[in-house]
């Protein structure tokens, strides 16, 4: 029950990354208005930090499935 529980939330983390990663990437101006609305407006730094978000996420997901994944991520 508990691994269950765990695999969920790495699976939701990672989720949830990866959408944001590709809100970030797909439509930085919609980001920065809703979330990002702080400084000046900058689409490449903005899509430069999607690229974190979306790797993370992406390594979350497989660490759901990979238990050898879970420690080092």
């Amino acid at each position: 029950m508990r691994e269950r529980r765990l695999r969920a939330g790495i699976g939701l983390l990672g989720l949830g990354n990866v959408g944001l990663g590709a809100w970030q990437a797909a439509s930085p101006g919609s980001f920065f208005r809703t979330l990002g609305g702080f400084g000046a407006r900058n689409d490449h730094y903005i899509r430069d930090s999607a690229t974190v978000y979306v790797a993370l996420g992406v390594v979350l997901l497989v660490a759901a499935s990979k238990a050898a994944w879970r420690p080092p991520v």
